[in-house]
């Protein structure tokens, strides 16, 4: 079976998207499928290490890019260059999935579908265009941002199959007109091999020069849909106790407003770092003794917050601060692997009782990983692809 994959970006670097589609397309490749990729950018092939086969990627190379300053045209034009390539290819597939980055990539599948019979599968990681609407309130931007997730939608049910990160995601899809006949569920992953890693924490603090007492770490990109509110007044409640220190290592506004409160309010038990290289997650991300991962209530089902499932790897409970809904959560209080908490003040709370029940924090993270084996590693994940694909 010959699978072509239709994508922003390929390769194992800092986009989690990117990672989970080369390892998407790995463990079917192992598993006997032929996979192709149209991407941008200029890569030609993808080795697939474990049983020595090639994956041809195809980057998008023409000439007139409109620079990474202009996202929305960028996109537009990498849209366009995906269409033209499936009117133009005499290549036949049997099955194409197509991400959702950039918007409107199943257009190019359709064009597939049409011209070979090839079966769609849509890859729905956020929705980028509720999450406009949600924050935008009532305005122009909010009316475009509603057509423009009407027009997904409608694109999304020409698709054989769409799938969804979780059932808080397949329930808003639902809500806005997708049969739900349409969606199937697989969450996110992280590597199988995590599970095993055997990381000397000690080591690890001395390296990244952390030496706090008890180490409450966020870690990766913290978007405006994140809940960075509660975080930081949770901050401010501990910040004469020396006995915490919390870390953030990433991007995004989510840790500019915690750099910003940090000078203004000169607190002493913060740490902010760049983000962390790939090679090195595993043992910055073991540093910590509770981590954190949050949502804001208001974009329940727009994303599922990803991050949890390597920590579950490397053994480390973790606090979801958002909707108790989110599929996220829900797996976090299934593998009573740690606890999801509303506010700031629940959090507050959550991180004393830990804090003194060293028994408690080894439980929750024996829970996670052996939870992650069972239901979140990769193994699992791409087996479920492979049995959505040939259904």
């Amino acid at each position: 079976m010959r699978i072509l994959f239709i994508c922003n970006s390929f390769g194992k670097g800092w986009a989690a998207t990117a990672h989970l589609a080369t390892e998407l397309a790995e463990g079917l490749v192992e598993r006997g499928y032929e996979v192709e990729v149209w991407a941008r950018g200029g890569s030609r092939e993808h080795m697939v290490e474990s049983c020595g086969r090639r994956i041809a990627v195809y980057g998008d190379n023409r000439k007139g890019s409109c620079g990474p300053k202009n996202r929305v045209l960028s996109e537009l034009r990498l849209l366009w260059n995906f269409c033209l390539r499936a009117l133009g290819t005499s290549s036949h597939f049997d099955s194409v999935v197509c991400m959702d980055s950039p918007r409107f990539a199943s257009m190019a599948a359709g064009i597939l579908k049409r011209k070979t019979g090839a079966k769609t599968l849509a890859w729905v990681m956020d929705l980028a265009f509720e999450q406009v609407v949600q924050r935008s309130g009532r305005s122009l931007v909010c009316l475009a941002a509603m057509g423009l997730t009407m027009l997904q939608i409608w694109t999304l049910s020409k698709m054989d199959r769409v799938i969804t990160l979780g059932d808080c995601m397949a329930s808003l899809l639902k809500k806005r007109g997708l049969h739900e006949n349409k969606i199937t569920v697989i969450g996110t992953w992280a590597e199988d091999h995590w599970a095993s890693l055997s990381v000397n924490i000690h080591a690890a603090r001395k390296r990244f020069n952390l030496h706090g007492g008890f180490i409450i770490m966020y870690a990766g990109f913290a978007a405006d849909w994140h809940d960075f509110d509660s975080i930081c007044e949770a901050i401010s409640e501990t910040e004469d106790d020396s006995r915490f220190q919390w870390v953030f290592a990433g991007s995004g506004p989510g840790i500019d407003k915690i750099r910003e409160l940090s000078a203004v309010s000169n607190w002493p038990n913060v740490v902010i770092l760049d983000r962390v290289d790939r090679s090195d997650l595993p043992s910055f991300l073991s540093c910590a003794d509770l981590h954190l991962v949050s949502l804001r209530s208001s974009m329940l089902g727009t994303c599922v917050p990803s991050k949890l499932y390597p920590l579950m790897a490397l053994s480390k409970p973790a606090v979801f601060v958002g909707p108790a809904e989110c599929q996220t959560a829900r797996d976090l209080v299934n593998a009573g692997a740690g606890e999801v908490v509303a506010d700031s003040h629940e959090l507050v709370e959550v991180i004393y009782r830990l804090a003194a029940d060293s028994a408690k924090l080894k439980e929750l993270g024996e829970n996670a990983n052996r939870a992650f084996r069972q239901k979140h590693c990769a193994n699992v994940a791409i087996t479920q692809w492979y049995e959505t694909l040939m259904g």
